[in-house]
């Protein structure tokens, strides 16, 4: 099933050829996390444009992303590439890592 997504315009969010988005998803109505060729992902303002976080847990880069409730609680779960296997659990209101697989 499609979900209805806000994206700003492609000006407003700015990126360079070392950081290639490979991922994006709504966090919620105000927050997109993309997540980069570089291993880095990062939190806009779905609003403004406007970066909000860098979250560094991974080596390698970040090819999926996921929302996880569990016990009235929301994650990020972030995935990284090959070679470097690892999973990622973001608290979203502090962006801290929560548990790193």
């Amino acid at each position: 099933m499609a979900e209805n997504v806000g994206l700003v315009p492609s000006q407003v969010i700015k990126n360079t050829a070392s950081d290639i988005i490979l991922c994006a998803l709504e966090v919620s109505r105000n927050m997109i996390a993309v997540g980069s060729r570089d291993g880095v992902i990062t939190i806009y303002d779905s609003m403004s444009g406007q970066k909000m976080a860098n979250l560094r847990g991974h080596k390698k880069s970040i090819c999926k992303l996921a929302l996880v409730n569990n016990n009235g609680r929301r994650y990020l779960a972030s995935g990284s590439d090959h070679g470097c296997s690892s999973i990622v659990l973001w608290d979203i209101n502090t962006w801290n890592i929560r548990m790193k697989m």
